[in-house]
């Protein structure tokens, strides 16, 4: 109920915006009316960009997959966002392959990763820190992700591992617990959206999640996915 929800809320959110982009092509240079007209537009858009992280969340929308090299992908998503990362945070890559090829939409993918960047950077705050992401083929097995997620067409072997690990502290328990909770956050600006949104795009492309967080030590969010049919 809550896809169908999403879906033709956004479908009336598209209607506004055009009626929107109507209205403000309406109006001289120079209107009164022009800057309210943006600010609801703006407001349009935001709502619409919460529509489609519930949709991910509950693995749904955009989900047309291709092949596409991870290693590339996390290049370019850590690039842009590199742009916006503050400066007390270093952002490190670490791949053992140039290419490491998964079957998924791109899009979908760059946007679980600047999710898991972006709460990395929010989670070390002020301090100076790093944030490391590590890309391989490692063998693994399901025991060890059942304490979050794990997909039952997943089996155990040869997958692809994501690992996004910052050195802020630990989490707490009720963070650990709730993480992943709609709209749970710990910071005030945050909808409390990054964390399930990730989840839900690890179900849609039927892969696994875990978190490593122990006191003193590096938190960890490792994502596995499935190695496409040709390369097992």
């Amino acid at each position: 109920m809550a896809g169908s929800f999403a879906h033709n809320f956004n479908n009336l959110l598209q209607a506004i915006t055009g009626y929107h982009d109507l209205a403000l092509g309406s109006l001289p240079p120079g209107a009164e009316a022009r800057g309210l007209i943006v600010q609801a537009g703006n407001s349009c858009q935001r709502a619409a960009d919460i529509c489609m992280k519930l949709l991910s969340y509950l693995g749904k929308g955009n989900q047309d997959r291709k092949s596409c090299n991870l290693t590339g992908l996390v290049q370019n998503t850590s690039s842009r966002f590199k742009e916006s990362c503050p400066e007390n945070v270093t952002v490190i890559q670490n791949s053992d392959q140039e290419s490491i090829l998964i079957t998924a939409n791109a899009e979908r993918m760059e946007q679980l990763l600047m999710n898991l960047l972006q709460n990395a950077a929010e989670a070390i705050g002020d301090a100076r820190g790093n944030i490391i992401i590590a890309t391989r083929i490692d063998h693994c097995v399901q025991e060890e992700f059942k304490p979050v997620f794990w997909d039952e067409n997943l089996a155990d072997g040869q997958s692809v591992v994501l690992e996004v690990i910052d050195t802020a502290s630990s989490l707490d328990d009720t963070t650990q617990e709730k993480m992943f909770d709609q709209f749970y956050t710990t910071h005030f600006e945050g909808r409390g959206l990054g964390l399930p949104v990730v989840l839900g795009i690890v179900r849609a492309h039927n892969g696994a999640i875990s978190v490593e967080a122990e006191k003193g030590k590096p938190t960890t969010f490792k994502i596995i996915l499935p190695l496409p049919a040709n390369t097992l």
